[in-house]
């Protein structure tokens, strides 16, 4: 790769953060309704103990998934401001 690739590619990574960072929020909040929406469901209903579990493994992946987005935002909010 010559260098005039290089800087290419360098700058459109660069311009493609901040659509990586809105993005992620955008995925975090549908995580957090996801979320909130099993909380509910076991809130309200009575499960056994097969669907509990089943619902304690959602709720997992789901927290699991926003933790992911998370931690990547929590490292582009650093370069974010600056483009």
């Amino acid at each position: 790769m010559d260098i005039e690739q290089t800087i290419n590619h360098v700058r459109d990574a660069i311009r493609e953060l901040p659509k990586i960072y809105g993005d992620n929020l955008d995925q975090i909040k549908q995580l957090e309704q996801e979320r909130m929406d099993l909380m509910h469901y076991m809130e309200l209903v009575d499960l056994n103990a097969r669907d509990g579990f089943k619902a304690y493994k959602q709720m997992q992946d789901v927290l699991r998934k926003r933790r992911v987005l998370k931690d990547q935002n929590e490292e582009l909010k650093h370069v974010v401001p600056v483009l």
